[in-house]
């Protein structure tokens, strides 16, 4: 064969072998062309989703909750909140209460391949890093992961999408504890609130709990189906300057306590820090009395009525006299929330007396804590309207057996949820309880008998008002003292004398030595003037605490 007979079917294949490359070619660049037409998976995913940006990028779309989560929010720790925002007529089912019991949350996120587990931190033992006992304390105590969730896509910002909702959207108070015979309905539940701030997040779940309905709750309108609205608020744990303050035996704050291997001493290993607010003093500032680089700022919610707003502030405002003590000058500031203030008082930059509607006349404190050090972060006092009207139904209703105390062993007549809710806080001794305002309605009623009985009408009605205000201004004062880190102190009604308390020239005002205990209001007897109800102004412990 010759040359160009040879060639011929060599150059042939040559060309269909170029031209088959060449369709190939063509084909993977169409192909690359489609790809990169076609939207990225989270877009379907969050097609009418309402997205927000704040603590975290949080996408809502149903009931569905997406978080992203990239490579800082995996590298923070997060404080988790729970409360009762709307609740049943039911101890401790009451709106406005915090549903707190031993330690605070602590979550962290963790990826592990195609999920992400939150996981609850220990926080209650420690040991410094780098040491033998740090690596014996990570081999004794472990963190509890408490939840695994699949990652379902890509977020719009490159880190992974998340969809939060089986955590919230099921018992994760544990609510069915106090709700014998419920369980969480969550084709009946749905989002109540989703606000997204810079440094918090606030969940709020319309939780229904569903049962057969053999057990009938006289506050619920119908027993198969309970509803309450459960509250979580998530922040960072922050970082910052403070300096933690060893607590004292003699003085009585609220602790954030650890067990800290590294620590050697004959008594114990444990750290116990008091709960108290970050207060630093200004650049260039001497030794004599300052002001706070940034006072402890408390604002009165407009929802408070008029008429009572001046002494609730007085009542917050009276704790400058003890900050004074120690050497600090307006240390608290108290403002009120304008009727257009365009912020929400659930953002943890603002610390508020809120007051609520929820029927069930209490009063109570709470706050945001660091766990690790107790610095007291945010707090919102929440005081309940029906607390001002509790002592009318309270003077109708008056017996030797209210009067004689409260009953400490089960009733006869205790409802199974009453059984539960007793039971339930039983097992859990660090529940938060004052019982300031169960007693208050009592010494309301009791007062106005009093007055009542001994004085005329006229001046019984300016008596009255006299008891109302002053008792106002105590509990404000005394749930104040909780969110500044302050105990109860029931030793402290012992002061005064009995002729003491009756004299109106000593006992005026400071009526005894704490305002963080619950003393009962002060009558004088038939024939003798009349000075203060309540105490009104700080006395020697909490300005010496």
């Amino acid at each position: 064969m010759s040359w160009p007979a040879l060639w011929y079917p060599r150059a042939l294949a040559a060309v269909f072998t170029l031209a088959a490359f060449s369709t190939a070619v063509i084909a993977g660049r169409n192909a690359s062309a489609e790809d990169a037409k076609s939207p990225p998976a989270h877009q379907a995913l969050l097609k009418d989703a309402k997205s927000t940006t704040g603590l975290l990028p949080v996408h809502q779309k149903g009931t569905n909750l997406y978080l992203e989560l990239g490579s800082s929010e995996y590298d923070n720790e997060y404080i988790v909140l729970i409360s009762i925002a709307k609740g049943i007529g039911q101890t401790p089912l009451l709106g406005g209460y915090s549903w707190g019991f031993g330690d605070d949350w602590v979550w962290t996120f963790r990826k592990i391949d195609d999920k992400v587990h939150v996981i609850r931190k220990n926080v209650r033992f420690r040991a410094s890093k780098g040491t033998p006992e740090a690596t014996a304390v990570g081999n004794a105590y472990t963190d509890s992961s408490v939840f695994s969730l699949p990652i379902a896509a890509p977020g719009p910002k490159g880190g992974d999408l998340v969809d939060f909702s089986p955590i919230f959207m099921s018992d994760l108070p544990q609510i069915s504890q106090v709700l014998p015979g419920f369980v969480f309905a969550r084709d009946r539940s749905s989002w109540a609130a989703v606000k997204n701030f810079k440094d918090n997040l606030e969940l709020q779940v319309a939780a229904t709990y569903a049962s057969g309905g053999q057990m009938e709750i006289d506050t619920v309108a119908d027993s198969r189906g309970v509803s309450l609205n459960v509250h979580y608020s998530i922040s960072k744990v922050p970082s910052s300057s403070y300096q933690p303050r060893l607590a004292d035996d003699r003085v009585g704050y609220f602790l954030t306590v650890v067990k800290d291997f590294s620590k050697t001493s004959e008594r114990d290993q444990f750290v116990r820090y008091i709960n108290r607010w970050h207060l630093e003093k200004p650049s260039g500032a001497g030794d004599g009395p300052t002001s706070p680089k940034q006072p402890v700022i408390f604002w009165i919610e407009k929802t408070v009525p008029f008429k009572y707003r001046p002494a609730v502030r007085d009542g917050i405002a009276e704790w400058n006299k003890a900050f004074e003590a120690a050497g600090w000058l307006n240390a608290i500031e108290v403002r009120q929330q304008p009727d257009n203030a365009d912020w929400d008082p659930e953002d943890v930059n603002y610390n508020t007396f809120r007051w609520i509607t929820s029927n069930a006349g209490f009063a109570m404190g709470p706050s945001r804590v660091n766990p690790y050090t107790g610095q007291i972060l945010d707090a919102d006092i929440i005081f309940d309207a029906d607390f001002l009207t509790f002592w009318k139904n309270e003077f109708e209703t008056l017996t030797a057996a209210q009067l004689m105390g409260y009953e400490t062993e089960p009733s006869d007549n205790e409802t199974p949820i009453q059984r539960a809710s007793r039971e339930f806080l039983a097992r859990n001794p660090h529940a938060s309880r004052c019982m300031l305002r169960a007693g208050a309605s009592h010494q309301f009623a009791f007062g106005a008998a009093a007055i009542a009985e001994a004085a005329d009408p006229k001046v019984a009605a300016e008596l009255q008002e006299k008891l109302i205000m002053q008792g106002l201004k105590e509990v404000t004062m005394h749930e104040v003292g909780h969110t500044l880190g302050l105990r109860h102190n029931f030793k402290a009604s012992k002061w005064r004398s009995l002729q003491e308390l009756n004299d109106p020239g000593k006992a005026n005002q400071q009526l005894v030595a704490s305002v963080m205990g619950c003393t009962p209001a002060t009558i004088v007897p038939k024939g003798a003037k009349q000075g203060d109800f309540y105490k009104t102004a700080l006395a020697p412990y909490v300005i010496w605490a």
